[in-house]
């Protein structure tokens, strides 16, 4: 069964490009945000002074929206969300979004699992350790109710 999956990570994620490559090569569609990736230095090159309301006044500019919207779009358009650890709080707020429009929703723990614990990854339908496994959970059946 080929699947439309949502990749969510950091861009620092070293994993990453291997795992949209895997999953492009298995035939999946792929939807690669580093396509679209939004740099802050597009929105305002002093963005690490910023106060709390040039905060929230970024996350509505023009180049800020645009990407906001084909992000959003490509999570509604995908039936599976994969995220891939260790990744930070976009990645995390894009494996919410998903999860609570009913996509198909899956974990891809990092390989020594380090850090802080997520309680919220139980809104995950699997967890997997590496990409073959992550391919081989794509090809089974899979109710997309949450973990009890």
């Amino acid at each position: 069964m080929i699947r439309r999956i949502y990749p969510a990570s950091s861009r620092r994620n070293e994993l990453y490009p291997r795992v949209v490559e895997a999953l492009r090569a298995a035939g999946h569609l792929v939807h690669d945000w580093r396509e679209n990736d939004l740099n802050w230095q597009e929105v305002d090159p002093d963005h690490a002074s910023w106060t709390c309301a040039n905060y929230v006044a970024a996350l509505f500019a023009p180049v800020a929206d645009r990407k906001f919207r084909a992000n959003r779009a490509a999570i509604n358009w995908a039936d599976t969300c994969v995220l891939i650890l260790p990744c930070g709080r976009d990645a995390h707020a894009e494996f919410g979004y998903a999860a609570g429009l009913g996509k198909r929703t899956l974990v891809l723990l990092d390989a020594e699992h380090r850090g802080t614990p997520d309680l919220m990854h139980r809104f995950a339908c699997d967890f997997i350790n590496d990409i073959d496994a992550l391919l081989a959970a794509l090809t089974r059946r899979t109710d997309v109710s949450v973990r009890a």
